[in-house]
């Protein structure tokens, strides 16, 4: 067990180590509820319910000047929106180049549009989001390949069924798809659940939120180095590092990641 005065919680933020020391640390608890509040600087998250106290909670990425977890969510959450839409323009698309008798010029290959090429990019250690995504694949590639089919049709004259294969797609795959983006906010937050490390601090509790709690350890004195400002936050003056199981990790103090800010 980690001892009280040489003990740290190491926890990661956008996959930078960081840590603090164990005898601040009350509980860790994963997030949950939080109740906004208007009036509080833009660090604050909100407050938590902690057995029969009230705890405001920081955001802190965005207390060492990074971009917050919940900000790149919505970034995510924005951009799969749009590439909804642009499956449901390509169905419209091809829809009207029946009707309109002119050639459709989108992507036909299901590993070219916007999603086919994020798609094949994109990688996650995370189980349950990558199950998720793994979902969209054959709905996906089915709607990529009706253009085909399509085509096929209008050239023997059988302009109705190519319509109504369309809206076949329309009311199945393109269906399923759309229930998968709108499924992507509920499942990224189940799958991202953030912790909270409720520190004392003297006269009040204060939590922390990290991306995750990599362990706890005893760093000896001797293993600790004092170096000069670091680019990746912004915290002023002399900062201490410490190399854990081969990692660099960030050693902070309560007080130099929350700045001061009244809450």
């Amino acid at each position: 067990m980690a001892d009280m005065e040489t003990g740290w919680v190491l926890f990661t933020l956008e996959k930078q180590q960081f840590g603090m020391p164990i005898k601040n640390l009350l509980q860790m608890v994963v997030l949950e509820n939080v109740t906004t509040q208007a009036t509080a600087p833009a660090v604050v998250r909100g407050l938590i319910k902690l057995r029969d106290r009230v705890v405001p909670v920081v955001d802190t990425r965005q207390c060492l000047g990074m971009e917050t977890k919940l900000t790149q969510m919505l970034e995510f959450v924005d951009m799969m929106n749009s590439r909804k839409q642009d499956h449901i323009r390509w169905l419209d698309e091809l829809f009207a180049s029946v009707e309109e008798n002119r050639a459709f010029t989108l992507a036909r290959d299901p590993h070219q549009c916007a999603f086919g090429k994020w798609y094949n990019e994109f990688a996650t250690d995370n189980a349950i989001f990558a199950m998720h995504l793994t979902k969209f694949d054959q709905p996906h590639r089915r709607i990529h390949l009706i253009a085909d089919q399509v085509e096929n049709l209008i050239v023997h004259n059988r302009t109705d069924e190519a319509k109504r294969l369309i809206q076949q797609t329309r009311d199945g795959d393109l269906h399923t798809m759309i229930e998968l983006f709108d499924g992507v906010e509920g499942v990224l937050k189940d799958a991202e659940k953030e912790i909270v490390l409720v520190m004392n601090m003297k006269d009040r509790l204060l939590g922390f939120i990290v991306d995750d709690v990599y362990t706890v350890r005893d760093i000896a004195n001797e293993s600790v180095q004092m170096v000069d400002n670091i680019d990746m936050i912004q915290i002023d003056g002399v900062t201490r590092v410490a190399n854990v199981d081969g990692i660099t990790s960030i050693l902070l103090q309560p007080e130099e990641i929350f700045h001061g800010a009244t809450v």
